[in-house]
């Protein structure tokens, strides 16, 4: 089937007019040539098919094309800006980096001769800069990342230090959860990840539960579910969801620890897929549908 149905779809479900008509035009423009170069160049940190890097477009979109960005009367110019800036992280974010080869830099450079009409700053690369939402120009990330201060009351292993790395990170978890989109990190031990989660935790309001799931090599997804089930409660006929109005957060980390099977699925992992994709899963014991 290819790309173009699920982003039919989804450009349908949006709302402003000239917008559906700027961004069936950008699809078409950026895309194809996009996945014919992702096909036989640059290695990723994770192997990610096709259909979730253009899935992620279409997160970053949701989350940037927002009315006070880009109002329904603003210059096409605009959309265009924004998709570049969105499909630049969305088809590199996961670039591999090693000691030989640095992927981001040469997606960047490819990036930056083949698609000429939005024009980059010349330093750096392309996953140096961010998109300002006043200006609608790219600005350096080193001008986000918040100054530090000291805190003599706070242990040393906790305190968090932001460099432009950790600020890059931030900003599109706290753009994706605000939208209720699932982010998962990934990078080899001690980068950071889970102190990163922590820290965003830390500064979320009391609206928000987090349930932290820890996996190991033993986990299964008999085990999962029971841990996932425990925070929630009955509402209303088959709905289950968290006490209140209360919204609940599940954090898994080390996700890479279960068991792989003999056909090669990861039980917890194809339980969470189905929550992701259906908002459901069944009740062991009675075998009915629970809507999570």
């Amino acid at each position: 089937l290819g790309w173009n149905p699920p982003v039919q779809s989804w450009i349908d479900r949006r709302e402003v007019q000239s917008e559906k008509a700027n961004l069936i035009i950008l699809f078409e423009r950026y895309i194809p040539p996009i996945l014919d170069c992702l096909r036989i160049r640059f290695k990723k940190i994770t192997p990610i098919t096709e259909s979730s890097m253009i899935q992620m477009l279409c997160y970053l979109l949701e989350v940037l094309l927002t009315p006070e960005n880009t109002p329904p009367d603003c210059p096409k110019e605009w959309y265009e800006i924004y998709f570049v800036f969105a499909a630049v992280w969305a088809f590199g974010g996961a670039m591999f980096q090693d000691q030989l080869v640095d992927y981001r830099v040469e997606f960047s450079k490819w990036w930056v001769n083949d698609f000429k009409t939005i024009k980059f700053p010349s330093q750096g690369t392309v996953f140096d800069y961010y998109l300002d939402n006043e200006t609608k120009k790219f600005v350096p990330w080193t001008e986000r990342v918040p100054k530090f201060e000291f805190d003599p009351e706070m242990p040393l292993q906790a305190v968090m230090v932001h460099t432009a790395e950790t600020t890059r990170i931030r900003f599109f978890l706290d753009l994706l959860m605000d939208k209720t989109r699932p982010v998962m990190l990934v990078g080899n031990a001690g980068t950071g990840k889970t102190v990163l989660v922590g820290d965003k935790f830390a500064s979320m309001d009391e609206d928000y539960m987090v349930t932290t799931i820890p996996f190991n090599n033993y986990t299964t997804s008999a085990m999962l579910q029971a841990v996932m089930e425990k925070p929630l409660e009955k509402k209303a006929g088959r709905n289950y969801g968290p006490p209140g109005t209360k919204k609940l957060i599940y954090f898994i980390d080390d996700m890479n620890m279960p068991e792989v099977d003999t056909y090669g699925t990861v039980q917890p992992h194809t339980l969470l897929r189905q929550h992701l994709d259906y908002q459901h899963w069944y009740d062991r014991a009675k075998l009915t549908l629970k809507e999570v």
